[in-house]
C-alpha cells in the first residue's frame, strides 16, 4: 500500500450499512384500506390525510382532517361551507370562519378505524394530499373500512412513488 491512502476501516463501512439499512427499515404512516379488495396508501407524517364527502342532510361538502398517532386515527378538525353540517358534530367549541370555508376542531376524537358506508350520492374519496385522491365509490363495496399502520421506508417510498400528481 502506498503511503497516504488509508485503508478502508471495515468498522466504519460495516456502520455505514448498518445506519443506512436502518434508515431503509424506518416505519413511516400508511393507511390500510379494505372493502372490495384491499389497498395500500402512504400517508404523509406532517399533514396526515382528509375524508371528504358529500353530507347527506345538508347537500354540502365536508372535510374530516386526520393524522396518524400511535397506529391509531386521530380526527383533527372538520370543515364545510355550511355551518349546519359543522353544527350536526355537536362538539363543543366554535366553529370558525377557515377562509371561505368553516371549521371547527374535534375534542378528543381517536380511534382503531374508519367505517365508511359508502353512499352513491356521497361523493366520498380519501385525499392524501393535493392532487392526489382515492374515490371511494370505485372501491366496489358498500362498506370501506380504514386503518392506521406502517411500512418501512423503502416500501413506503414505492407506494408514494405510485401516488403521484
Amino acid at each position: 500500500m502506498r503511503e497516504g491512502f488509508a485503508r478502508p476501516n471495515r468498522w466504519a463501512l460495516i456502520a455505514a450499512v448498518l445506519v443506512g439499512g436502518a434508515a431503509l427499515a424506518a416505519p413511516l404512516p400508511v393507511l390500510e384500506v379494505a372493502g372490495g379488495g384491499s389497498r395500500v396508501l402512504a400517508v404523509d407524517p406532517a399533514s396526515g390525510f382528509t375524508y371528504e364527502y358529500r353530507q347527506s342532510i345538508y347537500h354540502v361538502p365536508v372535510h374530516e382532517h386526520f393524522r396518524l398517532e400511535d397506529g391509531r386515527l386521530r380526527l383533527v378538525r372538520v370543515r364545510s361551507p355550511h355551518a349546519a353540517a359543522l353544527e350536526y358534530f355537536r362538539w363543543p367549541g366554535t366553529v370558525r370562519s377557515d377562509g371561505e370555508w368553516l371549521s371547527i376542531d374535534a375534542p378528543d376524537v381517536v380511534q382503531e378505524e374508519l367505517v365508511i358506508r359508502v353512499a352513491a350520492e356521497g361523493q366520498q374519496r380519501l385525499r392524501m394530499r393535493a392532487g392526489y385522491f382515492v374515490a371511494l365509490d370505485g372501491i366496489r363495496a358498500d362498506v370501506v373500512h380504514v386503518r392506521a399502520a406502517t411500512r418501512p421506508l423503502v416500501l413506503w417510498l414505492l407506494l408514494r412513488v405510485r401516488q403521484i400528481d
